[in-house]
């Protein structure tokens, strides 16, 4: 179960329920076309984002490079922390373009508005506790940072990175609007742009400062970034900003509030067993060795990318089938998922990647990395993902987030307690191992609750 931005389905008010009418056909001959698009948006994405951290690992020193990868982490945890309101945003959205457009097109722009403005004063609000806080904890400590002037300047460059991220969240919305409305292409250009944007400033950054400021530079290139697609989003759709009220905006979010945070927390307790790996390698080994974790989990982390750039697609077309009563239909798609994607991506592909990782990573890094045992274990992890996140997608189309936000949740503690065990005995393998033995619960309960759901025909959209 990773998180991703892809979004599924929400519960909504009843008034909105009772004047929905799923009046447009599934537009199922868009399956093929918009997992395409989105595919080559997606790797066109991952080969930059691979790129970067290439350049990375040969422009910095090993500890250097240990403290980015856990800003990586950061970033990932930092663009999810929106309380899951982008998620139900996008659900919304895509249930409001079954309407016809001269009633979806005021509706849109009125729910984007309440959940835009409601995120920029969540931004600033927690930018600026997470800077006057973040500066004062001993992340020289925890990080176990031996690099004299590294370790004087990481709680700044803590503090600073997590409000430039939080300040970002509302920039993220744009890509939920295309996605919403089947815009795959627009919103993967999106996605692109970014990761070319964020490479060139790496590259003419690392030439010019020192790592602090590169930092900085990377960081606040996202948040320029999010406020100029914005600015394109509003020029396309002739929106301008409006501030709709306290009472107005609560109106339009309560109604999809309750299944935005129960998916916050199965998001943000996702990431955790994503990016605890590198985190637990830096606290215990050093940042060298979680510069090293972090590059062998990355190479088959990027297995999902290219599984999600798939799944992504189905998840808008999973909600409208239900809500137009395809349930046959749904039931085939979601099993051509099990049958042919996961097998290609999860079987083949990684096999290849574990076979050939030294080489990869020599010529990718410059580094030599050969660790076959470590490499078969995060090949089981990310298979047993890749293996959920196939019924997840489906439950999150339904709107059947809230027990799975329940087990994710359950989930937190033992996904830092067990891989930090693990490692005192077993090395960097025991942190693997704990995140495969946390992947076991979600293993067993998805694929039963989606066959329920798709049995008893059950959605919460």
């Amino acid at each position: 179960m990773r998180a991703t931005s892809l979004f599924g389905s929400s519960s909504t008010s009843a008034g909105f329920d009772a004047g929905l009418a799923f009046n447009v056909a599934p537009r199922l001959n868009t399956f093929s076309k918009n997992s395409i698009i989105a595919l080559v948006a997606r790797l066109a994405t991952v080969a930059t984002t691979l790129t970067v951290s290439a350049f990375a690992a040969r422009s910095f020193t090993g500890e250097e490079f240990g403290l980015w990868a856990i800003f990586q982490s950061v970033l990932l945890i930092g663009q999810n922390m929106d309380l899951g309101l982008r998620y139900g945003m996008g659900n919304r959205l895509a249930a409001l373009t079954a309407l016809p457009e001269e009633e979806r097109a005021d509706q849109i722009r009125e729910v984007y508005l309440a959940v835009f403005n409601t995120l920029a004063v969540f931004g600033v609000i927690t930018a600026l506790v997470v800077g006057l806080v973040s500066g004062f904890l001993p992340w020289s400590e925890w990080l176990n940072i031996h690099q004299p002037d590294l370790a004087l300047s990481a709680p700044r460059l803590m503090s600073q990175v997590g409000a430039l991220l939080l300040l970002s969240m509302p920039g993220a919305l744009a890509a939920t609007v295309y996605f919403a409305n089947q815009e795959i292409a627009a919103a993967g250009w999106v996605s692109v742009f970014n990761a070319l944007l964020l490479l060139a400033g790496l590259v003419v950054s690392t030439r010019l400062l020192m790592f602090d400021d590169v930092v900085l530079v990377y960081f606040a290139s996202n948040l320029g970034y999010s406020l100029l697609v914005t600015f394109v989003l509003w020029r396309r759709k002739r929106w301008s900003w409006a501030w709709l009220g306290f009472r107005r905006q609560w109106s339009l979010i309560s109604g999809f509030l309750t299944p935005s945070l129960r998916f916050f927390g199965l998001t943000l307790a996702s990431i955790l067993t994503g990016v605890v790996g590198t985190l637990v390698a830096g606290t215990v080994f050093g940042l060298v060795v979680a510069g090293h974790f972090s590059l062998m989990q990355r190479f088959f982390s990027f297995l999902h990318t290219i599984h999600m750039a798939v799944l992504s697609p189905m998840a808008p077309e999973y909600t409208r089938l239900a809500g137009g009563g395809h349930w046959d239909r749904l039931r085939e798609a979601h099993l051509r998922m099990l049958r042919y994607l996961w097998p290609a991506v999860f079987v083949l592909l990684a096999g290849g990647i574990w076979v050939l990782h030294p080489w990869l990573l020599r010529m990718w890094t410059g580094l030599n990395i050969a660790d076959y045992k470590l490499a078969a274990i995060l090949w089981l992890w990310t298979a047993m993902q890749g293996w959920t996140n196939t019924y997840s997608v489906v439950l999150n189309s339904l709107g059947l987030v809230g027990f799975q936000g329940v087990i994710a949740l359950l989930m937190i503690v033992p996904s830092v307690l067990l891989p930090y065990y693990l490692s005192q005995q077993f090395g960097q393998g025991g942190v693997a191992w704990g995140l495969v033995l946390c992947q076991l619960p979600v293993i067993l309960i998805l694929p039963r609750m989606t066959r329920t759901a798709l049995t008893r025909q059950l959605c919460k959209v």
